[in-house]
């Protein structure tokens, strides 16, 4: 068999294998409209998501430690708060030190404008003072109890049973199926 005739057989045998790999098979069950060819490729994972806000204009000053329990797994992650701000530590998105190791991070609530001038529209936003906390822990757990300390004295101490919800990110009867469910907790 000549050199072009190899090369030919062989570009044949990859193009039937994609075909095949791609649903090309128009007497297969994909190719007639099943939901399989309308499913996408997102990726979920369960979880539970916990928001700690304050009920004032502001955080009081001082330093907090904020211990939250999942089931049994205990978490403490820790933070000063100064002029109603961070104080030396994470900056707005960082992660909060926490042992043993959440996934716990600050951040604010923007404010956005839209100004119209001269026909055209431009959009503004920036930081209130509006300082939470997010946390989320993967898995199902079925409870949380949040305990904020500030300077040493309870500020709050409270528990959320968490209820989960479903949901499909690739569409109907596509895969994954995750389930989330989140609670939000204030500080006064």
């Amino acid at each position: 068999m000549s050199k072009s005739m190899m090369s030919l057989a062989l570009a044949l045998a990859c193009a039937a294998c994609l075909s095949v790999s791609l649903g090309g098979d128009s007497d297969s069950e994909d190719a007639k409209g099943d939901v399989a060819n309308d499913c996408t490729l997102i990726g979920c994972s369960d979880g539970a998501a916990v928001r700690v806000l304050h009920s004032g204009p502001s955080w009081a000053d001082g330093a907090y430690a904020l211990t939250f329990e999942f089931d049994a797994a205990a978490y403490t992650c820790t933070l000063s708060i100064e002029n109603g701000a961070p104080r030396r530590g994470p900056v707005f998105g960082a992660p909060l030190e926490c042992a043993p190791h959440l996934d716990a991070f600050l951040s604010t609530e923007p404010l956005c404008t839209a100004e119209k001038a001269d026909g055209g529209a431009t959009d503004s936003c920036a930081a209130v003072d509006d300082l939470q906390i997010h946390v989320t822990q993967n898995g199902k757990p079925k409870s949380v109890k949040l305990q904020v300390v500030r300077d040493g004295q309870a500020v709050l101490e409270r528990s959320h049973m968490f209820t989960y919800r479903e949901f499909r990110p690739n569409g109907p009867g596509c895969d994954p199926l995750c389930k989330t469910s989140s609670a939000d907790f204030e500080v006064e």
